[in-house]
């Protein structure tokens, strides 16, 4: 796998390709596939509720547990707060940091976007370069690290997942069907390393379980996931049980749940939200929603706790980092 030089602010943006490095080469392994029975939860794809606009600067930043492991079994409030909301809720945008780091010229799509520790981090496939990048922003939306990494044909960062001092990101064909790397990038050195390959299937994102230590991950259009250890192997997959959604990108939620949004099949305008439960042996969905923030990509909900109720921040990462909230009332 080659990593490219890391791109800081002061870089000048039309060498961020040059002197490319070769690092490492990993070798794949066949991996077999069970399959494990799973239980479809519909949702409706009605029009989803107006976006109230206020003005003002960013939101503050959500301070939940949200990346706290739940070694108490309990879930955080996020969980009680999300089962509340639906396609009616009125989120309010409250906030919007636009992200000047993209150079000039380069066509970049957004892929996954966690908050974390006071930075913005956000997965992007680079159409020009044709390369993968993990972006590291600081609250102000000012570039810290451009991190852009290839190997061979897998070159699609995916939607990801940051926990403890690492990222895990997919770095996958662009195609169905294909292989991928899964990535670990240690956010504090940006070191970067190649955990292990998938050499049966496209892997469009990955969510690091801290309960069980392992790495749950969806192929293309999320139509299946699959779990392995750290070091690949394979220890289940299921089938997805939404029919409305590809999820593009999850997010680890205490006590073993995660969340997932991506794009609603056929209607580019719509994405949707779904909570899944991954102790359930059929890994229900507790609650879903379509919305048409973002567009279902590059999208995250953290909570916070107030004497008024949970505090739901949505953030949507494009053209710019936008931030979206709702109270919910009597959660929990």
């Amino acid at each position: 796998m080659r990593i490219f030089p890391t791109r800081s602010a002061a870089a000048h943006p039309s060498s961020r390709h040059g002197n490319r490095t070769r690092l490492a080469v990993i070798a794949c392994a066949s991996l077999a596939v069970a399959g494990i029975a799973s239980t479809a939860v519909a949702a409706t794809l009605a029009d989803p509720a107006p976006i109230e606009v206020q003005a003002g600067p960013a939101a503050e930043s959500p301070k939940d547990n949200v990346k706290t492991p739940g070694a108490d079994h309990r879930d955080a409030p996020l969980v009680a707060a999300f089962e509340q909301v639906d396609q009616n809720t009125v989120w309010t945008k409250s906030g919007s940091i636009p992200q000047t780091w993209q150079p000039a010229g380069v066509d970049y799509e957004q892929e996954g976007f966690k908050y974390y520790n006071g930075r913005y981090y956000i997965s992007v496939y680079d159409h020009t370069a044709n390369d993968g990048h993990l972006v590291i922003l600081g609250k102000n939306g000012t570039l810290i690290k451009d991190i852009a990494f290839v190997d061979g044909a897998r070159t699609h960062a995916g939607g990801f997942e940051v926990y403890g001092d690492y990222a895990y990101v997919p770095l996958a064909v662009d195609s169905p069907h294909s292989s991928a790397d899964i990535l670990r990038i240690n956010i504090k050195t940006y070191q970067v390393t190649t955990l292990f390959t998938v050499d049966y299937d496209h892997v469009g994102g990955v969510v690091y379980d801290p309960v069980k230590k392992t790495l749950v991950g969806q192929s293309w259009d999320s139509r299946t996931f699959y779990e392995w250890t750290l070091k690949g192997k394979l220890v289940g997959t299921w089938k997805n049980p939404s029919d409305y959604v590809g999820y593009q990108d999850c997010q680890y939620v205490p006590y073993e749940k995660m969340l997932c949004s991506g794009a609603a099949e056929g209607i580019q305008s719509h994405g949707g939200f779904d909570l899944i439960d991954l102790e359930d042996p059929d890994h229900a969905i507790l609650n879903g929603y379509p919305t048409k923030i973002g567009g279902g990509n590059a999208n995250e909900i953290l909570a916070t706790p107030t004497p008024d109720g949970v505090v739901l921040t949505q953030y949507a990462a494009g053209d710019s980092i936008d931030t979206y909230t709702t109270t919910v009332h009597e959660a929990g």
